[in-house]
This record gives C-alpha cells, structure tokens and sequence, in this order.
C-alpha cells in the first residue's frame, strides 16, 4: 500500500468517532492521534483507537465475509485512497469519500480495511 493520503485518513477517523460519540471536533482527532493534519497516518489512527477506547483491527477486505454489524469502517486502496465502508452488496460494498460525501460502489478486494468496535461491547 502507498502512503495513506492524510487529508483522507483525518476525515474517515472523524466520521468513524462521529458514528460513535457523535459530534467530534477535528481537532480533537488531532489531538487524540497526537498527530498534525498533514501526518495524520496510520500510527495517529491506532492512537485515536485506544485513547476513544476502540479496538481496531486491521486486515484484507472480503466483503463476503463482512456483516453489517461490522459496518462503517475504514478502507485505503492500494494507491493510498481512504474511503468509508458503509453498506455491504453482494458483488462487493458501498464506500463514501468522506470530504465529499460521495458514494460508489465498489467491487475491488485490493483494499485495507481498519475495523473498529467499541471495546466493552467486544468483550462483553
């Protein structure tokens, strides 16, 4: 994979905590990640995981083998394109672009997905 787009990470963190906590500020992703908006990458993302008390796992996407329950997470292409996963279809999943809010359909298996839940449902 090529380096993660910042900008792009950012936005799809925000809108994951926003799913959870609703309401974030981007500058507190900031400052959870404990990264600046042009260095926001995968590091800062594991970081806002563990201080939002999220468990974060990461992996290949195989959207046959994604519930919906698992949904939104994460994705980043090969190219270093970072989008959110928000439903899953047979031939493969919908994803917005964060910062636009455009969605598509995409059938790819290329991408890296991050997936996160909440920790104290995950060990319930």
């Amino acid at each position: 994979m090529s380096k993660i787009i910042p900008k792009q990470l950012l936005c799809a963190t925000k809108f994951i905590l926003d799913f959870y906590f609703g309401g974030v500020e981007e500058q507190t992703v900031l400052a959870l990640g404990g990264a600046k908006k042009e260095d926001f990458g995968k590091e800062a993302l594991y970081r806002v995981a563990k201080e939002s008390n999220l468990e974060l796992q990461e992996g290949y996407f195989n959207p046959k083998k994604v519930e919906k329950f698992m949904l939104p997470f994460i994705a980043c292409s090969k190219d270093g394109e970072v989008v959110v996963v928000t439903d899953i279809t047979q031939d493969g999943f919908v994803c917005m672009e964060c910062e636009t809010k455009t969605k598509q359909n995409f059938s790819k298996r290329d991408y890296t997905f991050f997936q996160t839940t909440k920790r104290e449902v995950a060990y319930k």
